[in-house]
């Protein structure tokens, strides 16, 4: 779980600052070839989890760049030598972290997730006790501005006491909810305003301004979902003045108009509602800018620039969802046992089959699995006659390589018992075990398991050591 959550975090982070860097480029091209990557950004980060669990993996090897995670957690064994089943002191640490991992994570996302449910709960008020508005002549404005804009969609209008800024709201039935200075405002910015409002349900503001929102409950911990965030808001209001500024309104005229519109607006650090506010005091110097620059004001991206961006972002985000990183050590030797016993096993020089054993994971690769490997024939360790006859006896925790065809083809002592001859009768059973080998995808793959061998002596195993000295002594 661990590794999964290491990776999703790598591979969200990669998408963000690659969505960052090309939105920064693209600071001379329209808003609304910004919005249209940052929106594909969001999705790719939402779908990345599903990805990654669904498309085949691939494996990268990263050379000290990440610490090994293997976490065997549905290892068991059954046998009247091993005891008890436990997990090594490194997999208990693993489960620590993830614990902590998991408890900070779901904080973080409720804290976020609490500011968007006050906000649409204070929204929902807002539109609850908000008025329809009856007016023959503002319907027609509306049926204008629709007409010229192609959207056939219905829409709502309301009028608060409440509302200090205009904003969309709703998902499938939109309503605009208007401040009561609406009414007194001229013509030309009542238009104004309708013309932007009517914009963002044409472009479906609110749908992306939700899964953004979704992005950063999930994503709140990496710092460029924040960023992206703010910028896609930012380029989304810029977007929707270019439709305004397209219609011939007067560029400075529509400037003052938002400048009096935010100036009586306030902040609530506590409150993040997923509506579409008009008029937001930190969005005022870029879009200020934007609306005074002569420009071309684009109002939808081109087809073919479309079609192009979302290949290469498919083509960029389902091989990252594949990728499965593996981290190495400098030295192989580092993350052995001393008591390995390998010279026992093979010749100085370099065998064809050492050579295909370099192919197999180290004892602290990262392998990914969906199913571990099974114990299907366990070979008890014989007790050693002379540690028996001593009276010695220890934990043994093995270290298993469970090749492809469920055999063991490396075995190294993960932690000592500290008598080398219980050690070596441990190792020696466990290059006779049999295992049903472990899963990637159902396809069989070579991974580590790791597992404890107790050897205790039982009363009667005493009395034959008693029996066996007394005989020493008469002879």
């Amino acid at each position: 779980m661990i590794d999964f959550i290491t990776l999703i975090l790598i591979k969200s982070f990669a998408i963000l600052l690659v969505v960052f860097i090309i939105g920064s480029l693209l600071f001379r091209n329209p808003a609304v070839n910004r919005t249209f990557v940052y929106r594909l950004g969001f999705l790719s980060i939402l779908l990345l989890p599903f990805l990654s669990l669904i498309i085949p993996q691939y494996d990268i090897f990263l050379f000290n760049l990440i610490p090994s995670l293997d976490i065997s957690l549905t290892e068991k064994v059954a046998t009247s030598s091993i005891q008890s089943i436990g997990l090594a002191d490194e997999q208990i640490n693993q489960i620590s972290l993830l614990f902590y991992i998991v408890i900070g994570w779901v904080v973080g996302s409720s804290v976020v997730l609490s500011r968007i449910i006050i906000g649409e709960y204070l929204t929902y008020k807002i539109q609850r006790d908000s008025s329809p508005i009856i007016d023959t002549d503002l319907d027609k404005l509306i049926y204008n501005i629709k007409h010229e804009l192609h959207l056939n969609q219905s829409i709502e209008t309301k009028i608060s006491t409440q509302a200090s800024v205009p904003f969309v709201t709703g998902l499938f039935k939109q309503t605009i909810i208007l401040p009561y200075a609406f009414l007194m405002w001229t013509k030309d910015k009542q238009k104004m305003v309708l013309v932007h409002e009517i914009a963002h349900i044409k472009r479906n503001d609110r749908l992306w301004f939700l899964l953004s929102s979704i992005a950063t409950v999930l994503y709140w911990f990496n710092p460029l979902v924040w960023v992206c965030r703010k910028k896609i808001i930012i380029d989304t209001e810029i977007a929707c003045d270019n439709y305004v500024l397209s219609k011939g309104y007067n560029a400075k005229s529509y400037a003052e108009h938002l400048l009096n519109i935010a100036k009586d607006l306030k902040y609530n650090l506590f409150v993040s509602p997923i509506n579409l506010n008009m008029a937001r005091k930190t969005q005022l110097e870029g879009r200020l800018m934007s609306i005074l620059k002569e420009q071309k004001r684009v109002l939808k991206v081109k087809p073919s620039l479309a079609a192009m961006v979302i290949v290469v972002t498919i083509m960029f985000l389902l091989p990252l969802a594949g990728i499965q990183l593996f981290a190495g050590e400098t030295n192989p030797q580092a993350a052995m046992s001393p008591m390995e016993l390998n010279n026992e096993y093979g010749a100085a020089e370099k065998s064809d089959k050492e050579k295909e054993d370099e192919k197999y994971p180290k004892p602290d690769d990262f392998v990914a699995l969906t199913t571990m490997p099974e114990m299907i024939k366990m070979v008890n360790p014989e007790y050693p006659k002379e540690a028996k006859k001593k009276g010695i006896e220890g934990d043994v925790w093995i270290k298993a390589l469970v090749i492809k065809d469920g055999t063991v083809n490396k075995v190294v002592v993960s932690k000592t018992s500290g008598n080398e001859l219980l050690d070596k009768s441990a190792m020696t059973a466990a290059y006779q075990n049999i295992f049903k080998p472990g899963l990637q995808k159902d396809k069989p793959v070579a991974c580590w398991i790791t597992y404890k061998v107790t050897f205790e002596l039982g009363d009667d195993e005493d009395k034959d050591t008693d029996n066996d000295d007394n005989d020493d002594d008469d002879k």
